[in-house]
C-alpha cells in the first residue's frame, strides 16, 4: 500500500487530494484517514487534505486499511506553506464564438464557460478551477427571443435570434484557498470574456 506523496508543501489555506494505492485483496476494504494534528492539517474521509495552521506547521497524513487481523498504512507528511501572491486574474478564454443560427441561452453561455480561471502569480500562470458567480451581458439583448404555440407545450413558432455582434459577459471571481493578493487587493476581482456572434463559422 503507498500514498501518490510521501510529501507535500500546501499553502496555507490550500486543498488537496491525497491518493492511495492498495492491493487487490483490499479493494473493497475502506479506507480510514487521519491526521496527526488537525489544528496543523486535516483530512476527510475521501483523502482531501488542507492547511489550516500557520505556516510552517505540519502534520502526518495516514491512510490505513484492516483486513482481518493485517492492518496496512501509508503516510504523507504535510508541510503548511505560504500562500501563493496573485497578481492578476482572468479566464481561460478571452472569447467564445457562436453562430447566430444555434439558439442557446445565457445560462449555456455559462455552463460552457465553466469555473475554470487562470491565475498569473509569481513564476506564471496557474489554471485554477474556483468559482465565478457569471453575471448578465452588456448589451441586454443577448438572448433569443422564443414565440411559443400555444396549443403545442414546448414547442416554438419562431426565434428571434441575438443580433451579430460583440457581448462582454462579466463575473465575479472568487480566490480559492492558497492564494491571496496582499500586494495589491484585487478583490472582488472581476473577470470578462467576450461572446462573439457571427453569421456563420
Amino acid at each position: 500500500m503507498a500514498l501518490d506523496k510521501a510529501t507535500l508543501a500546501l499553502p496555507q489555506g490550500a486543498t488537496e487530494m491525497l491518493t492511495a494505492t492498495i492491493g487487490p485483496d483490499n479493494i473493497n476494504k475502506v479506507l480510514k484517514w487521519s491526521s496527526s494534528d488537525e489544528s496543523a492539517v486535516t483530512v476527510d474521509r475521501h483523502g482531501r487534505v488542507t492547511a489550516v495552521g500557520t505556516v510552517g506547521a505540519s502534520a502526518t497524513i495516514t491512510a490505513t486499511v484492516t483486513t482481518g487481523s493485517t492492518t496496512r498504512s501509508a503516510a504523507c507528511t504535510v508541510t503548511v506553506v505560504e500562500p501563493v501572491e496573485v497578481t492578476s486574474v482572468r479566464t481561460i478564454h478571452t472569447s467564445l464564438k457562436i453562430r447566430q443560427s444555434d439558439i442557446f441561452t445565457l445560462s449555456w453561455i455559462k455552463t460552457v464557460l465553466g469555473n475554470a480561471v487562470i491565475l498569473t502569480a509569481g513564476s506564471g500562470d496557474k489554471e485554477v478551477h474556483a468559482p465565478v458567480t457569471w453575471g448578465d451581458t452588456n448589451p441586454a439583448n443577448f438572448d433569443p427571443v422564443f414565440t411559443w404555440d400555444p396549443d403545442r407545450p414546448g414547442v416554438y413558432l419562431s426565434v428571434t435570434f441575438t443580433p451579430v455582434g460583440t457581448y462582454t459577459l462579466t463575473g465575479t471571481f472568487t480566490l480559492p484557498g492558497g492564494y491571496v493578493d496582499e500586494a495589491e487587493p484585487i478583490l472582488p476581482a472581476n473577470v470578462t470574456i467576450d461572446i462573439i456572434v457571427v453569421e456563420s463559422l
